[in-house]
């Protein structure tokens, strides 16, 4: 359903009727339609007995007027007095046939014709007191139901903004008075409509602003729409779908009362999730800096998320735009938490262990992939400050590009780095990287530099040379002099386990030392 910009209300504020319906009370039983058969569904909010050629300047528009006759004798007058209805809006023409008029007159026939302006001729003598009075008690008694009708939608709204039931509650409402299809489109989520009732087409959000219910066509259809405006802001449009090609009180009240009442409740739903956010925000501030979480915080956050019954989390630790990157390619029933500082994002994913795990869903863009680091998946909040700290490690092996293999950089797939980053540099280099790779490092480079690439793919593929040289991009032979010369240094056994294991930690280290 597309929408056009423009809108356009036709509603006066008077209860009304169909005139169709009308036509099919008792007292029009021998009334015939003798122009604007088109236009039956015109609504009339009263009855008006008068022919004066002038008649039009004492009307508000919406009557039905009927007439005898007795002061219409020539078609000019005759032109004028229909004219004059069309001009003024009313409704329709009821003309009693006999003494003035055998037949409705073909001037006027012709003039209401042009305009489709019902024209109504009773063949049948009738007591135009009766028909108004008939009338009028239908139009009062329609108001009576539309108050009753608009009582009940109030009360039903009222229970809904109470029960703090939501949007759909409020719909439903409406649709309960209206009968007719209703929906909400969020203008910050137009795309996925809150739908109550039928539809016959639901297409694409509306456009534009309609501060009051407005009546819109597209495509032979039409609807009623109102923009629902918070604090001087469009929130969101409720739309109905109407068979009709006009408003009535009660669809205008209905619909401009509900609107009122969805702005309520998201006034009321923004407060809650504000509130609800700044205590998050507060909670997780500090279990994140707290070395010992207080019990109650704890006790707290893990009931609020399920945290060790059905949900588990990670922490990821990134940039401000990889975080948005993350956050955005989230799946929709992961929680997400997430704390901004200075110069880095923290945020919290909370959800089943198989949201949370692969994880590289988040990180399928490579650009991202140095710029953000994932924990291990933990179970409680306790553990928050520990998975921070998890992330950080992460993030520093994506910064320095030590962990190329995993598409993922989370804390559980770092394998040796997680030893490494918990010693210090002065115990990495007194206890590993000297002692198995001291005479290496002695010498000078270019040869340091071959021989250390070399050995780092030996001992990544311990029982395929090929594979060793294809990696190196060197021919085989050339390995095997590469391997001799590393044997000189370090001794033939540099490939044996559990010593080829040493040296590959050695390696690593020695690697990441020297980004620091």
């Amino acid at each position: 359903m597309i929408l056009s910009d423009s809108c356009y209300t036709e509603w006066t504020g008077y209860f009304m009727v169909p005139l169709r319906d009308i036509l099919n009370r008792p007292l029009f039983t021998s009334a015939q339609v003798a122009a604007g058969h088109q236009s039956l569904d015109r609504l009339v909010k009263w009855v008006h007995i008068g022919e004066i050629p002038n008649l039009a300047e004492f009307l508000k528009g919406g009557e039905l007027i009927l007439a005898t006759g007795a002061a219409l004798a020539s078609p000019v007058a005759q032109r004028q007095f229909i004219q004059g209805l069309i001009d003024a809006k009313a409704t329709a023409l009821g003309l009693e046939l006999g003494q003035y008029f055998p037949a409705a007159p073909a001037d006027i026939v012709k003039v209401a014709n042009q305009h489709q302006f019902p024209v109504i001729v009773f063949p049948d003598r009738v007591r135009f007191l009766d028909i108004s009075y008939d009338v009028n008690t239908l139009i009062i008694s329609q108001h009576h139901r539309v108050l009753e009708d608009l009582e009940a939608l109030a009360l039903k709204s009222r229970q809904a903004l109470l029960n703090t039931e939501g949007l759909s509650s409020l719909l439903r409402a409406l649709h309960d008075v209206i009968q007719s299809p209703v929906a909400f489109y969020r203008r910050s989520d137009p795309s996925e409509p809150i739908v109550v009732g039928s539809w016959s087409a639901l297409n694409a959000a509306p456009t534009g602003i309609c501060l009051n219910p407005s009546l819109e066509s597209q495509h032979g259809l039409h609807y009623v729409r109102q923009t629902v405006m918070v604090f001087g802001q469009p929130m969101g449009d409720l739309v109905i779908q109407w068979a009709q090609t006009a408003m009535d009180e009660r669809l205008y009240l209905a619909c401009d009362r509900t609107a009122a009442a969805l702005a309520q409740d998201i006034i009321r739903s923004d407060a809650l999730e504000r509130s609800r956010h700044n205590e998050e925000t507060v909670m997780l501030s500090t279990l994140l800096s707290s070395t010992e979480s207080p019990s109650a915080v704890v006790k707290r956050f893990d009931s609020r998320f399920s945290l060790g019954r059905t949900h588990q989390f990670r922490v990821l630790v990134a940039n401000h735009d990889a975080a948005s990157r993350a956050i955005g390619r989230c799946p929709r029933d992961l929680k997400i938490l997430h704390l901004e500082e200075s110069d880095r994002s923290v945020v919290v994913l909370i959800g089943r262990g198989s949201l949370l795990d692969p994880i590289s869903t988040l990180v399928s863009e490579s650009k991202t992939l140095n710029h953000m680091g994932f924990s291990a998946i933990h179970d409680s909040s306790v553990d928050l400050r520990a998975a921070l700290l998890e992330a950080q490690d992460a993030l520093t092996i994506a910064l320095y590009a030590l962990n190329p293999g995993n598409s993922a950089p989370t804390y559980d797939q770092l394998g040796l780095y997680r030893w490494i980053l918990s010693t210090t540099p002065s115990d990495l280099l007194r206890l590993l990287v000297r002692p198995e790779l001291q005479r290496l490092l002695d010498l000078p480079d270019p040869l340091q530099s071959t021989l250390l690439s070399t050995l780092e793919s030996l001992v990544a593929h311990p029982d395929s040379k090929s594979m060793a040289a294809q990696s190196l991009g060197i021919h085989r032979q050339t390995l095997y002099g590469r391997i001799h010369q590393i044997e000189t240094y370090l001794g033939p056994d540099f490939l044996n386990a559990p010593r080829r294991q040493v040296i590959e930690a050695a390696i690593l280290a020695w690697r990441y030392l020297n980004r620091l």
